[in-house]
């Protein structure tokens, strides 16, 4: 969030591609932190023992991660590394949505369509242009293969 107008700025030089924090359990999921029981795929519960969850953390990645690649739009600056050329993408779908996600949607909101997780999230991709239906398509079809990376 605390980046997001610093990018736009960037928006013609500087190719961008979000990266979460996922890890595996050596053993079952004991606290909510995975998405299954197989704890393949675990992140860090932000609120302790509040109602967040590693869980509902995971989906946020995904959620953002198909924003960012489904919004990516070619810039109109080419840069050369080397014998190669590189076209910059920009989503500023996914930087309008990120800058607002922590202030429409904090960690100790009051109810579900005013706290971090899927309700405030839906409420969130309407307010910014972000089409759900495509968004969940997303996550259905590529979200386990997102958490790989």
């Amino acid at each position: 969030r605390d980046w997001a107008s610093t990018r736009r700025s960037l928006n013609g030089g500087m190719r961008f591609v979000p990266h979460y924090a996922v890890f595996r359990m050596p053993e079952r999921d004991l606290g909510g932190l995975c998405t299954n029981s197989s704890a393949e795929f675990c992140a860090e519960d932000p609120d302790g023992v509040g109602p967040i969850t590693g869980k509902m953390v995971l989906n946020e990645d995904v959620r953002q991660l198909c924003i960012h690649e489904l919004y990516q739009v070619k810039g109109e600056n080419l840069h050369r590394i080397g014998n190669t050329s590189n076209q910059v993408e920009y989503s500023r779908q996914y930087w309008d949505y990120v800058e607002k996600l922590l202030d429409s949607c904090p960690l100790d909101g009051h109810d579900a369509v005013g706290r971090f997780g899927n309700v405030c999230s839906k409420r969130l991709m309407k307010q910014v242009g972000i089409d759900i239906d495509l968004v969940k398509r997303c996550v259905t079809a590529t979200g386990e293969q997102k958490l790989y990376q």
